[in-house]
């Protein structure tokens, strides 16, 4: 496990696309300002967005190198090594792909799901450049079944996460695993106006009354575990 598809990402997206290095550089920033300058106001609007923007999948393509992300990773696999029965595995919201080359690789069986836009089309760019197998859908289709659902900072990033918890969970899988950053509008870098403020405990409770039970996990900053009741 070296963790080359987040290291790659940004070497990737320059073969992918044209992209120059100062637009990686302010890509937080140009991509904020796209967001401001739009300011949308519903599904429809968010959706539009993230489909048609041209610089967040730069910034998710920078944020895929750094140091928090592989942290992340670290964690996510721990976690699901930990529960020894998952072999089936949604990444919801999958962005550049990252993720998803990840475990592919470590031998699961992926179903990247996002947006129709320039980030899936990369993804799938991806997958055929390291020669993975993978299923890569939008997410206007029904959600496969799965033994756990990933989602990683994506639900902050949606208009309703009520809505789409609902929809994962109707899919039935065994476990969420869930990331959220909901109300964290700036970092000592850069401004997220993208994150939307919702209660993140509001939200576990909602999983739990729709027949799951979160698990306490032994690290610090852990991500969010639910079991299927």
């Amino acid at each position: 496990m070296n963790k080359e598809y987040y290291k790659n990402t940004v070497d990737d997206l320059k073969e992918f696309k044209s992209v120059c290095e100062e637009d990686l550089n302010k890509a937080n920033n140009i991509a904020a300002d796209e967001w401001n300058t739009i300011s949308p106001k519903n599904e429809k609007e968010f959706e539009e967005y993230y489909e048609n923007s041209k610089s967040y999948i730069d910034a998710m393509a920078v944020y895929n190198t750094t140091g928090k992300k592989l942290r992340l990773f670290s964690k996510i696999n721990k976690v699901i090594e930990s529960l020894g029965d998952v072999k089936t595995i949604v990444d919801f919201g999958c962005g550049v792909g990252s993720d998803s080359l990840e475990f592919s690789s470590l031998g699961y069986d992926i179903i990247a799901i996002d947006l129709s836009s320039a980030a899936l089309d990369f993804t799938k760019w991806r997958r055929r450049k390291y020669k993975m197998q993978f299923r890569i859908l939008n997410t206007n289709g029904k959600i496969p079944q799965a033994d756990l659902i990933l989602s990683l900072d994506t639900l902050e990033h949606v208009y309703d996460p009520y809505k789409t918890i609902k929809r994962l969970i109707e899919s039935k899988p065994k476990y969420l695993l869930l990331t959220t950053a909901f109300g964290v509008h700036e970092t000592d870098e850069h401004t997220i106006p993208q994150h939307t403020d919702h209660n993140v405990h509001k939200l576990e409770k909602f999983i739990e009354e729709n027949g799951y039970k979160k698990q306490k996990l032994a690290m610090p900053f852990p991500p969010r575990l639910f079991i299927k009741q």
